[in-house]
């Protein structure tokens, strides 16, 4: 009865021991090649943000791109119409 009693107890132990691993290693971050992955709550946050930054870089890509066909339009003027705005330009001559 002794060695029955003795495997019994170690098959018990060893599932009382993997289902207290598994308890443990569910509340630890998961690595991937070495590195912790984040939590739920840390992804949303980083989503967020990640989502703030590129709608901003949109929208400064946009106005790049409305500057730089502003300056294409500014530089395609024929010189006659340089000369033209030039002379129709409301700035008052300075006095000195």
């Amino acid at each position: 009865m002794g060695p029955m009693a003795a495997a019994g107890a170690a098959v018990g132990g060893l599932a009382v021991g993997t289902a207290v691993g598994a308890r443990l290693r569910a509340h630890r971050r998961r690595h991937v090649l070495g590195l912790p992955l984040p939590h739920r709550r840390e992804l949303r946050s980083g989503m967020r943000h990640a989502t703030r930054t590129g709608r901003r870089l949109y929208a400064l890509e946009r106005d790049v791109r409305a500057l730089r066909e502003q300056a294409d339009a500014s530089r395609r003027q024929s010189p006659i119409e340089v000369v033209l705005a030039a002379l129709t330009s409301r700035r008052l001559p300075r006095r000195t």
